[in-house]
């Protein structure tokens, strides 16, 4: 009787997770670089052309769960140089707790890794479906052409490495708290 060797390649929920978890260590480790290099901007000259302007620090007129002030504030880890209008710049998914963090956001993007679905649903719309389902709150389409790695378009409906992960990992360590 000969018995049969069953490799990771025919395992695959092994190796869905094994890659979950390859693309979650290597979006840590990028949005560890790029805290690492970006510079906080000093001065309110150096703010990108077209600037932010401050509005009342109370209205969060995007819904992202930063107020307006904050997102036009000049510390991007603090939620600053972002759009107070730009729903997609703030990657917090839900728990939404105001802070981008590898528990909660990091993975929760990447176990929505090859998710499809509707781009055009409403990201705070409730209920969340468990993971691996499709839901837009995990979902962004890519950079800004031009903009900051956070600056980030509307749901493509495809959750994917470079948009979504890396898109979440770039934030890591951002908050609005």
């Amino acid at each position: 009787m000969e018995g049969k060797v069953v490799g990771i390649r025919n395992c695959l929920p092994i190796r869905s997770f094994f890659l979950m978890a390859l693309a979650a260590l290597a979006a840590l480790l990028l949005a560890s670089w790029a805290l690492a290099s970006t510079p906080a901007i000093a001065d309110p000259s150096d703010q990108p052309a077209g600037g932010l302007r401050a509005l009342d620090g109370a209205i969060d007129s995007d819904g992202d769960g930063c107020t307006d002030d904050q997102e036009s504030g000049l510390d991007e880890t603090l939620g600053g140089r972002r759009d107070p209008n730009n729903f997609w710049d703030f990657y917090d998914v839900p728990l939404r707790d105001k802070k981008i963090d590898l528990m909660n956001d990091i993975f929760g993007v990447a176990f929505r890794f090859g998710a499809t679905g509707d781009p055009e649903g409403n990201p705070l719309a409730l209920p969340i479906p468990a993971s691996p389902a499709y839901h837009t709150a995990f979902d962004r389409g890519g950079v800004v052409q031009g903009g900051d790695p956070w600056d980030l378009l509307p749901a493509d409906g495809t959750i994917d490495l470079m948009n979504d992960i890396f898109g979440v990992a770039f934030q890591f360590g951002h908050r609005c708290s």
